[in-house]
């Protein structure tokens, strides 16, 4: 342990006469060396920040009313219209409805970033239950319908007729007469 305390203070003193050789890298006293990220790229028009601010500034305004002010500003109609759909979808910005108008306001209290729409479908996925197993379905023979089983009326040659009528349901008792009216005439 104390093989690499040594290593280290040697590295600091090291650097100590790095920053005293170079007058211009010198610190004062009571101030930071800090390391700046390198920004890839500049945003110039972050519309949805600026979407954002517009509704949290004149919260309770009708959406026609924020896209004039960011048209005005030098947005596009389309794009504010867009973004705010997105932050009512994924509730950053609530909608309220009144009047046949769509009234909006700020559900949280400083601007984040928009996700990606697959991102948040995902996330929207996961919230709802999964998704259920596809029962195997049955095939050839044991996919065609059960047919409704009826009791088989066995009919012996020497029949009677209130054997016959005992053993018919409702609806045939009714279709019999029906057929019988047709052939011997009736009320």
């Amino acid at each position: 342990m104390s093989k690499m305390k040594e290593l280290l203070l040697e590295k600091l003193n090291q650097w100590e006469k790095d920053i005293g050789a170079h007058p211009q890298l010198q610190l004062k006293e009571n101030q930071v060396l800090t390391v700046t990220k390198r920004q890839l790229f500049k945003p110039t028009n972050n519309i949805s920040r600026a979407t954002f601010e517009a509704v949290r500034m004149h919260h309770g305004t009708d959406r026609k009313s924020i896209t004039k002010i960011l048209v005005n500003k030098g947005y596009s109609a389309n794009s504010v219209s867009s973004i705010l759909t997105q932050m009512i979808r994924q509730e950053i910005v609530r909608a309220v409805n009144k009047d046949g108008f769509s009234y909006l306001y700020p559900n949280v209290p400083a601007y984040k970033p928009l996700k990606a729409y697959k991102t948040y479908k995902r996330q929207e996925q996961k919230k709802t239950q999964p998704a259920l197993k596809a029962q195997k379905k049955d095939v050839g023979i044991a996919a065609l319908p059960a047919a409704a089983t009826a009791p088989v009326v066995q009919i012996n040659s020497s029949w009677d007729a209130s054997t016959i009528i005992d053993h018919l349901s409702l609806r045939q008792a009714r279709a019999l007469y029906d057929e019988l009216t047709k052939v011997f005439g009736g009320k």
